[in-house]
């Protein structure tokens, strides 16, 4: 079985006996580094994605005739999922409008599938700003967004989620309209803000975030 780091081939790694998430694990403490983290793996020429990945990751290490393990500094991982986020975000928010007319014009079923849409890609953009707090090596609690701490800030966008699952629950779908189109985006906003004061405080996308002021 071959065994690659960063295209540099590695001998004598993976255990035949042992799962390939704990062959992983170990090829980590042995050659991992704090800078850089395991962002793919390919098996046999395939990458591995979600599913493919789980089941992958619970077979032998034998089963494989080649193992190639990706890294990145997690730094620039963090940023590039932040930009995509924020232009993911600027995209549906750009939906709220269309969603709150479709309610107005009677179009109730045609506005709750797109706000389901809406609502996944919110969840995906507050997944990534969690996930990018641990790739920065953040402390939630004391990092702070334009003067105030973030868990202050978020409570904005928490407040527009709970008025719009409240209209839901009792389908008034009145209500719903104007938190769509009047309230939401202030809720927009504050997520790009996060985002913002999330890549400022990395010292933008060339920098180290052990360097911010986190005060």
């Amino acid at each position: 079985m071959e065994v690659y780091l960063d295209e540099a081939r590695l001998d004598a790694v993976l255990e035949p006996g042992e799962s390939l998430e704990i062959g992983l694990r170990r090829l980590n403490a042995r050659f991992g580094t704090p800078d850089r983290i395991i962002v793919g793996v390919k098996a046999d020429g395939v990458h591995l994605l979600d599913d493919q990945l789980q089941e992958a990751l619970q077979r032998p290490a034998a089963s494989f005739r080649c193992i190639e393990v990706i890294t990145s500094p997690p730094v620039p991982l963090a940023m590039q999922a932040l930009r995509e986020a924020d232009q993911a975000l600027t995209t549906v928010d750009a939906r709220r409008t269309e969603l709150a007319e479709w309610l107005g014009a009677g179009r109730v079923q045609d506005a709750l599938n797109g706000l389901t849409e809406v609502l996944a890609t919110w969840q995906q953009v507050h997944e990534v700003v969690i996930k990018s707090l641990q790739l920065l090596d953040f402390n939630a609690s004391e990092l702070q967004i334009e003067g105030r701490r973030l868990e202050a800030v978020l409570e904005t966008p928490r407040e527009q989620l709970m008025q719009v699952r409240d209209a839901l629950q009792l389908q008034d779908y009145v209500r719903l309209a104007d938190v769509l189109e009047y309230e939401f985006g202030e809720a927009v906003n504050t997520w790009h803000a996060v985002i913002q004061g999330l890549r400022d405080a990395a010292g933008g996308d060339q920098g180290d975030p052990r360097s911010a002021d986190r005060a």
